[in-house]
């Protein structure tokens, strides 16, 4: 479960073992002003990284530091698609 101080402005990373595949979804908490983005590991079905914003610099940043991802499930958001086809 989520807890009220990672919605309203925490912070969540915790190191994962090498996910190689993963998915991501942001929700908002207030319409037009306020996105979370979450990454879960399709393997366990847990989350292990929560942050704030969902533009691509920002989810390009977090996918960086998953080094043996391979497969990574998303919906239509383009800053998404724009994202992880930018990773080397």
């Amino acid at each position: 479960m989520i807890s009220f101080y990672l919605l309203y402005g925490g912070s969540l990373y915790l190191q994962p073992r090498s996910v190689p595949f993963a998915a991501i979804d942001d929700f908002s908490l207030r319409r037009r002003f306020s996105y979370r983005t979450i990454l879960i590991d399709l393997e366990t079905r847990v989350s292990f990284d929560l942050f704030e914003g969902r533009t691509e610099d920002v989810v390009r940043r977090r996918l960086e530091k998953l080094p043996n991802l391979k497969v990574i499930s998303l919906d239509g958001a383009k800053a998404y698609a724009s994202a992880a086809s930018n990773l080397p």
